[in-house]
C-alpha cells in the first residue's frame, strides 16, 4: 500500500484529476450501427458489381458480406455501447482489406466504409470534397493530425504512416500508396474506439474524411489525354476505352456523328485539358472543359465516373 501511495505523491497529476487520463470511448446508437451495417452491404454490393477477376474479390467479398449481420447481431446482444468498439475495429480491419486487395479501384467501396465509421462516431460528420492536389491534402491532413495534440506515440504513428503514402505517391506506386491508406485507416479508428486520451469522434472523423479525400484523387487530364490519343490515332476502339463501359457506344456515336475522320487529328483543339471541378458527387464528378473558340473562351460540361474496374473514366461530355 505504501508503495501505490509513494507512486502518486511523486505522479500526483497521473494519481488526481490529470488531463491525460484515458477518456471514454465513443459510443454510437443502435441507429447509427444499424446504418453502418447497410453501409457495409453497399459497400460489399459495389465490389461485387465490379468487372473484376473472381478469384481476386471471391475471400474478400466473402467477409464482407458477413460484417452486417455480425454488426447487427453484436448490437442486439451486447447493445450500442458495449457493441461500437467492436464494430468498428472490424469495419476498419474490412477497409484495410478492401484498400490492399484492390488498390486505386477500392476507392468506392472504401469511401462508403468509412462513411460508416465516420457516423458512429460524428453525430454530424462532413461530406468530403475532390482533392485537385494530392500533395497538397496530405500537408493539410498532416498539419491536422499536429494540430489536434494527439498523444506522442498516436502522432508518431500516423506520421508515419502518412510519410509512406507520401514516399509510394513520388514513386507512383498505387498499390502500396492504398495499403498505407488502409492502415491510416485502421489506425485513426483503433485509436478512436479505444478511448484515446485526446482523439474525440468529430476529430477522428475529420481524420478520415480527409484521408478518403485524398484516396478519391485522379488527374482528369491524364484521362481525357488517354482518349484523345486514340482519337488522333484514328482508333475509336482504343479511345473508348477511357469512357466508363455504360457509355462507350454512346460516346463513339458522338464522335463519328459530330467529326469527319479528317477532323480526328484536331481533337486537341476540339477537347482540351482544361478542367476545373465543379461538382463532387462522390464517385460522380462534373467538370467544366474551356476551350478557345473563334468568338472567345467557351465553357462545357465534363463528367468522370468510377468505372466498374475501380478506376476514374469519361462519363459524358
Amino acid at each position: 500500500m505504501r508503495r501505490r501511495l509513494t507512486g502518486c505523491i511523486f505522479a500526483i497529476a497521473i494519481c488526481v484529476g490529470s488531463p491525460v487520463l484515458a477518456a471514454d470511448p465513443v459510443v454510437g446508437t443502435a441507429i447509427s450501427l444499424h446504418l453502418a451495417a447497410e453501409d457495409v452491404t453497399t459497400a460489399a454490393l459495389q465490389i461485387d458489381g465490379m468487372c473484376l477477376s473472381p478469384v481476386l474479390t471471391f475471400r474478400l467479398l466473402k467477409s464482407l458480406q458477413r460484417l452486417p449481420d455480425k454488426i447487427l447481431s453484436k448490437t442486439q446482444k451486447a447493445g450500442p455501447e458495449k457493441a461500437t468498439r467492436s464494430v468498428l475495429k472490424q469495419i476498419a480491419s474490412q477497409a484495410g482489406k478492401v484498400t490492399k486487395t484492390l488498390g486505386p479501384a477500392s476507392f468506392a467501396p472504401l469511401q462508403t466504409m468509412t462513411t460508416a465509421i465516420r457516423r458512429v462516431i460524428d453525430d454530424d460528420p462532413n461530406d468530403p470534397v475532390a482533392v485537385t492536389d494530392p500533395n497538397q491534402a496530405l500537408d493539410t491532413l498532416q498539419a491536422t493530425v499536429n494540430a489536434f495534440a494527439l498523444d506522442a506515440a498516436t502522432t508518431a504513428r500516423l506520421n508515419k504512416t502518412i510519410d509512406k503514402i507520401r514516399a509510394e505517391l513520388v514513386a507512383g506506386d498505387l498499390p502500396r500508396q492504398y495499403k498505407e491508406i488502409g492502415k491510416l485507416i485502421k489506425s485513426i479508428t483503433k485509436a478512436v474506439a479505444s478511448g484515446n486520451p485526446k482523439l474525440t469522434g468529430e476529430q477522428a472523423s475529420e481524420l478520415l474524411m480527409q484521408t478518403v479525400q485524398f484516396a478519391g484523387y485522379f488527374d482528369p487530364a491524364d484521362v481525357v489525354e488517354s482518349f484523345r490519343a486514340g482519337v488522333r490515332a484514328g482508333d475509336l476502339d482504343i479511345a473508348v476505352l477511357s469512357v466508363v463501359a455504360s457509355q462507350q457506344e454512346q460516346i463513339r456515336a458522338q464522335l463519328e456523328f459530330a467529326l469527319d475522320p479528317n477532323d480526328y487529328a484536331e481533337i486537341d483543339t476540339i477537347m482540351t485539358t482544361n478542367l476545373n471541378l465543379v461538382n463532387d458527387m462522390g464517385d460522380l464528378r462534373e467538370f467544366t472543359m474551356t476551350r478557345n473558340d473563334p468568338n472567345g473562351p467557351v465553357a462545357y460540361p465534363f463528367y468522370f465516373m468510377v468505372g466498374c474496374d475501380g478506376n476514374w473514366r469519361i462519363f459524358d461530355f
